[in-house]
């Protein structure tokens, strides 16, 4: 038994320095590039759609696409971590024929055309005031309208 404990602690010494000793090596290497969209989405055929750009409140600019309608309200799609606007092409030209009202899908900071580095925050919560900053200039731009968000989750 005492030769087995020795081993055990011994495998595990060696294993944690190994594991401490890479996560202190990445954390002095360069952040990864990429040289093509790491999260690709398929270009579906769009309907027509006005590309928008809203400003955040640190600066950083966000891509929208926003499709059109003579209606008060507004539908916001978000989209899920490792997509962008474009996975709602198809969706959002049946929603607002089906629903009469204008939709804007965004594209959140460091995705599809969007400002930002991709998976990447400067701040716990940054997505939300994003989202926020976005919903205020909405509705700045159409005083009476209605808000409607909606975020899709893709199953598996």
């Amino acid at each position: 038994m005492n030769k087995f404990l020795r081993i055990a602690l011994i495998s595990t010494a060696v294993s944690a320095i190994i594991y401490f000793g890479a996560a202190l090596v990445m954390t002095f290497l360069p952040a990864p590039t990429f040289t093509t969209d790491p999260f690709p989405v398929a270009e579906r055929t769009a309907a027509d759609f006005t590309p928008q750009q809203y400003t955040m409140r640190d600066g950083e600019t966000l891509f929208a696409r926003q499709f059109p309608a003579e209606s008060d309200t507004t539908i916001l799609l978000l989209h899920g971590v490792t997509s962008e606007s474009a996975a709602f092409n198809e969706s959002a030209q049946m929603l607002r024929d089906i629903s009469g009202a204008e939709v804007v899908a965004l594209d959140l900071r460091g995705h599809g055309q969007s400002g930002g580095t991709i998976g990447d925050v400067d701040y716990i919560g940054q997505y939300e005031d994003d989202v926020a900053d976005v919903i205020t200039a909405i509705q700045n731009e159409r005083p009476n309208g209605r808000f409607c968000p909606h975020a899709r989750r893709r199953r598996q």
